[in-house]
């Protein structure tokens, strides 16, 4: 088989080939191969199956074989069958699509009439009919409807389909400047259509933005089941699949091989347009159009993430990581590792739309805090809240908020139906025994509904309550039905501008960011947060800053976010006033701050952290709450990137046990406090301290996630893994990378980029224990992983010491001196500073002393300045050092 460096060569010579004469091919390979066997043979069984196979966008093989196709009719008001052509919508290799109606006058509405250009024969009348029956009865609001099929007198084919008055899906969202998250709604629809089809073992097999129409409302319908593929044929029948065409852009690979494909095909088509569909570009445009020139060129063709084909520096960040990959989980080579179904492919879309963790991104401890923290902002109640928030008085509360406005018949009806609610929950009387804290939210939203219909005033107060314990209760989708009929019934009440309306505004934008609408909540959140300037409320204007803030920043607007999460610091009273409620927006203000400057790498994390600190300790009850050890967490991180090291693991252990001691040492918080506990130790050199931590980490996520599958699991047991390789116990740090990469792989695909890079940890392991043959075969295949940058220069500097302890130095050589150009790539000092000291080492077995000097000075300066602590990385580094000096002045 020729190798892939020839691919480039082959394809070319091919192209030639074909557009020549049969009868000069001969002398032509015969010059261009001369005594290259290999290339010749390779060109001759190209051909071969060119010839027998046929180009791609030929017509199907459905004609009888003396058979021509007829010369259709094809002018207004020509008659087809039953129906009457009023005009052609389209034109197209496979046949002609028109504007039609019926003149039979049996059903008076317009259709779509395609038209293909063959000839129907023997067998495949039957079966067509046979599949128009099952097309018809795809009945949903996203396919356009088959209505009819048939054949003329004269042999003609037909398909009568829904007319849609609609553009297709990238002309819709260009011409309309849909947002990333836009986009992604309109692709839900279409993913809905096609499971539906899917479900009833249709699949379409030629899916496409033309194919995909969008109505002026915003509906997409998918067009084209006529072409579909049917799952349950009877075994012997002659397929559709063979005959059926496809455009070779947006084809599956199986396709394009003429294997029989199935459900994974389309999420393959799927793949390929919502790539298109976020990017403005497709993954790859083919050039070729013979099926053997095609796999050719599709086995040379690398599918960049989407972030890395756009050029604008906030899409870049949208795209990059869920829907990085997202797309890349759907556009693999191999079915077996795309999604399994088009509603999981679904389900991951809505789980970013939720800044929840996507499947196709197995979850690190970093990856999981940020989504915990994008989910609940540091304002998820607890059930004892909740219920307080309603059945002890927090409508009282909120009616005392603007006592002096309402009059005492009406605070004693708002007094009256709190303390209803807390009959209702007596559970003396049985009926609350088993009252959950939403099934009373919701009793109460009922109760408001009937009973207080003609108070607005009161009702609306009430809802607001009910709506603020919804969202505490991470039931947001509930909370923003109950807010938006409290800002109907404050405004119907007070008028827009009342404060009453204007928090209920803000409650409703925190509850449509909770859903994933960011763009929707800042045009609601904006101007709600100048009017509650204007009306001198300092409490509602922090708050709708601090969800501005949030909602800019996952819009991928990070400078506008960082600037809304300042103006809620700047909005607070100073000093503050006395009361818990001013002083619990200055702890939420400075931790939004802190979580905006966090989230796109700022300085100035660990100022707001304190800040938050001081206020907590000011409140009796603050000082041992997840807020507080959340605190301790961001100031820990942030001391750890300003390079006070030590202080910031003080705090980031504090952060542990404080969480231990409140949440329970299973907690999801607390395990996260510890693996973060055990990174930053691991960079400081505190290398046994760092396993037992990490040891800690595992051991709480193995008793919380009783199956033991989660990729939770798979990233301790990667923690653990590192921090034993570095303790020098590499057989057991072996078993805990072996374990983490079969746990990532079963949550996220075999080529998964986490399991890339614990295969990488794992093959430089097989290096120490001197595996050498092992290690080699793992680097070989991790040379075609889907890498980071970080990844891909620590890769490359692990594969440079394989190759120096195989004696193999000129490339040892060349692969350091490559590595060494990307170091910055590396995110922390101590990667850079372990990278340099094998790149030192590198150099030294092959006898080049001063390049090896001048990496190993640089390797000991930066762990110097990482760690607290000596770690064995940097004794080895500095050994090296002293060897590579020695020899530096030996050879002068």
């Amino acid at each position: 088989m020729i190798q892939p460096q020839r691919w480039d060569e082959l394809g070319d010579l091919f192209s030639q080939l074909l557009a020549m004469a049969p009868e000069q091919r001969a002398s032509f390979m015969q010059s261009a191969c001369g005594d290259d066997h290999e290339l010749r043979a390779e060109l001759v069984s190209l051909l071969s199956a060119h010839d027998a196979q046929g180009p791609l966008d030929a017509a199907p093989e459905i004609l009888a074989p003396d058979a021509e196709p007829p010369e259709p009719a094809e002018l207004p008001g020509s008659q087809v069958g039953p129906y009457r052509l009023l005009r052609r919508l389209g034109e197209g290799g496979m046949g002609s699509v028109w504007l039609a109606e019926r003149s039979d006058g049996s059903v008076k509405r317009s259709i779509a009439l395609k038209r293909p250009h063959v000839r129907w024969v023997g067998g495949f009348a039957e079966r067509a009919l046979q599949e128009r029956d099952i097309l018809a009865g795809l009945e949903h609001p996203n396919i356009a409807r088959l209505y009819d099929a048939g054949v003329t007198e004269t042999g003609e084919p037909y398909l009568a389909l829904e007319f849609i008055d609609g553009v297709p899906l990238t002309q819709f969202c260009d011409a309309r400047g849909l947002s990333v998250d836009e986009r992604l709604e309109l692709l839900l629809q279409v993913l809905e259509a096609v499971q539906y089809a899917h479900s009833r073992l249709v699949i379409h097999g030629d899916i496409k933005p033309l194919n995909i129409l969008v109505s002026a409302q915003g509906r997409v319908h998918l067009l084209d089941f006529g072409i579909a593929k049917l799952l349950n044929r009877d075994v012997g029948e002659s397929p559709l699949e063979s005959a059926a065409p496809f455009t070779p852009d947006y084809a599956s690979i199986e396709q394009v091989d003429g294997a029989p494909i199935g459900t994974a095909s389309d999420i393959y088509s799927l793949g390929v347009v919502s790539y298109e569909i976020l990017t403005g570009a497709r993954p790859y445009r083919l050039r070729q159009r013979s099926a053997a020139a095609l796999a050719i060129e599709l086995e040379k063709t690398v599918v960049q993430p989407a972030s890395a084909s756009v050029a604008s520096p906030s899409l870049k960040r949208k795209l990059k990581g869920d829907l990085d990959a997202i797309l890349n989980k759907a556009l693999q080579r191999d079915p077996a590792r795309r999604y399994a179904t088009v509603d999981a492919f679904a389900g991951d879309i809505r789980r970013h739309l939720a800044s929840q963790p996507v499947l196709a991104r197995p979850d690190r401890v970093a990856y999981r805090l940020g989504r915990f923290i994008a989910r609940n902002r540091w304002q998820a109640a607890s059930i004892a809240v909740a219920v307080a928030a309603l059945v002890t008085g927090a409508a009282m509360a909120f009616w005392q908020a603007h006592e002096a406005r309402l009059e005492a018949a009406r605070a004693e009806q708002v007094k009256s139906f709190a303390l209803s609610m807390l009959e209702s929950a007596d559970t003396d009387s049985g009926s609350g025994a088993n009252t959950t804290a939403v099934e009373l939210l919701q009793t109460a939203r009922l109760r408001v509904e009937n009973e207080l219909a003609g108070r607005p005033g009161i009702a609306a107060e009430l809802m607001g309550a009910i709506g603020y314990g919804l969202l505490g209760q991470d039931r947001p989708e509930d909370a923003a039905a109950v807010l938006k009929k409290a800002i109907a019934l404050s405004t119907q009440a007070n008028g827009p501008d009342d404060i009453q309306t204007v928090s209920a505004r803000i409650m409703y934008g925190e509850a449509l960011y909770s859903l994933g609408e960011s763009k929707e909540a800042i045009a609601l959140l904006r101007p709600a947060a100048q009017r509650a300037h204007l009306l001198h409320d300092a409490h509602w204007e922090v708050d709708a800053l601090r969800w501005l803030s949030s909602a800019l920043i996952d819009t991928g607007d990070v400078k506008a976010g960082v600037a809304s999460a300042r103006a809620a610091v700047a909005a607070l009273p100073n000093p503050l006033p006395a009361g818990r409620r001013a002083y619990q927006d200055a702890i939420q203000a400075h931790l939004g701050l802190a979580n905006a400057l966090s989230s796109v790498g700022l300085a100035g994390v660990a100022d707001e952290a304190r800040a938050a600190l001081a206020v907590m300790a000011e409140i009796e009850g603050w000082r041992n709450t997840s807020h507080w050890w959340a605190a301790h967490a961001f100031l820990g991180r942030g001391l750890v990137k300003e390079g006070q090291v030590a202080a910031g693991l003080r705090e980031l252990q504090a952060a542990y046990e404080g969480s231990k001691a409140l949440l329970g040492p299973d907690h999801e918080e607390t395990e996260i406090y510890a693996s973060y506990w055990g990174g930053a130790l691991l960079d400081a050199g505190e290398v046994q301290l760092a396993t037992a931590a990490y040891q800690i980490a595992l051991d709480a996520v193995l008793r919380r996630e009783s199956g033991r599958g989660s990729s939770a699991v798979a990233y301790e047991h990667y923690g653990l893994g590192s921090a034993l390789g570095a303790a020098g116990e590499s057989k057991l740090a072996l078993s805990h990378f072996d374990a983490a990469a079969q746990l990532f792989a079963a949550a996220g695909g075999a080529d998964s980029p986490l399991v890339a890079r614990t295969r990488s940890a794992r093959a430089v392991t097989l290096v120490r224990l001197g595996r050498l043959d092992e290690a080699d075969a793992e680097m070989v295949a991790l040379a075609k992983a889907s890498l980071s940058e970080e990844e891909k220069a620590q890769f490359k500097t692990r594969l440079a010491l394989l190759r120096s302890r195989q004696l193999r130095h000129d490339e040892a050589v060349v692969l350091a001196q490559t590595a060494g150009a990307e170091l910055p790539a590396l995110s922390s000092k101590s990667r850079q500073a372990q990278a340099l000291s094998i790149i030192g080492r590198v150099m030294l077995a092959a006898n080049r002393p001063q390049e090896a000097a001048t990496a190993l000075e640089r390797s000991v300066a930066l762990f110097r300045e990482a760690q607290v602590k000596v770690s064995p990385d940097r004794l080895e580094a500095e050994a090296a050092l002293a060897d590579a000096q020695r020899a530096t002045v030996s050879n002068r």
